[in-house]
């Protein structure tokens, strides 16, 4: 276990990876982890494989039904690598970059033989995935919310919280704490909002709420704008009743949906599927844009 009262290290960083993806290490076990990926560049690096293996597994098993030999193969390799642990931290370096290739490979060449007995590919799939796509500048607009999301609410395990109102209003301060009670309301019953605080992640500041239903993860990501906007960025916007445009699209297995004020960026991103994500979107947006817009009268 992390001694709580030295500062963690390298090696215990990377020996709780596993568990630290899972969101099983206590709370502050949890933030000492997610300090030091912020810290230091090497073990950030090796998260980041790490979470990049987990995540393709798991796509690969959603879209693919993998033969067995295939998927122990795989398995039998991570275990091969998890066992040099003990190796100099270079060669461990090493090893954990080769399971990504390793998986990419057999999980593409699976790929390949499952696609010559799936040669019909429905067209409307085909025109409703092209109608999500997004531009490059609306994928760099959107991956602004999406990126405080994953680093903030999944990978320092912030979603795991079960925080008190008393607890988020001292994180978020006297301006933004009225904004929790407005957020549960406007949200839905069967959402609890676990955490909320002032965070920063790539140079920027934000004012994040993260709200949970099972295992349903959903961040309200607010940050000051930096000369963007979502209008010209090849989005589409529907207009809410209250003249709300709201901007959506999905990147990289997230849905996000956005909004602005004359000063700020809004986002809602969420594992949610594409209409209840707008649905939860629209629910917030009045209620938080005029929040925004009283704050900075």
């Amino acid at each position: 276990m992390v001694n709580k009262r030295e500062a963690v290290t390298c090696e215990q960083v990377r020996n709780l990876l596993d568990a630290y993806s899972d969101g099983e290490p206590s709370a502050a076990v949890r933030a000492e982890i997610g300090d030091h990926l912020q810290r230091c560049a090497e073990c950030a690096e090796t998260a980041e494989a790490h979470m990049r293996v987990k995540n393709l597994l798991q796509r690969a098993v959603q879209s693919e039904t993998t033969p067995d030999a295939l998927r122990l193969k795989i398995q039998n390799q991570i275990r091969a690598n998890q066992q040099k642990v003990n190796a100099p931290f270079a060669q461990r370096r090493l090893a954990f970059a080769a399971v990504p290739v390793l998986a990419v490979l057999c999980v593409g060449a699976w790929g390949i033989y499952s696609s010559l007995h799936h040669q019909q590919v429905s067209s409307a799939n085909h025109e409703a995935s092209s109608d999500r796509a997004l531009s490059a500048q609306a994928s760099e607009l959107f991956d602004i919310g999406l990126g405080d999301h994953i680093h903030c609410a999944l990978k320092s395990g912030f979603a795991n919280e079960h925080s008190t109102f008393e607890e988020m209003a001292h994180q978020l301060g006297a301006d933004y704490s009225n904004l929790v009670p407005i957020v549960k309301e406007r949200a839905g019953a069967e959402y609890e909002v676990v955490a909320a605080h002032h965070c920063a992640y790539g140079e920027r500041e934000f004012v994040h709420l993260i709200l949970r239903d099972g295992e349903t993860i959903l961040s309200l990501v607010i940050t000051r704008k930096d000369g963007e906007s979502f209008a010209g960025r090849g989005n589409t916007a529907a207009s809410l009743p209250s003249g709300v445009p709201l901007y959506q699209g999905r990147l990289r297995d997230f849905e996000v949906a956005g909004f602005e004020t004359d000063s700020h960026l809004a986002f809602i991103v969420s594992n949610l599927g594409a209409g209840d994500n707008l649905q939860v979107a629209s629910n917030l947006a009045p209620s938080v844009r005029d929040f925004i817009n009283n704050l900075e009268a």
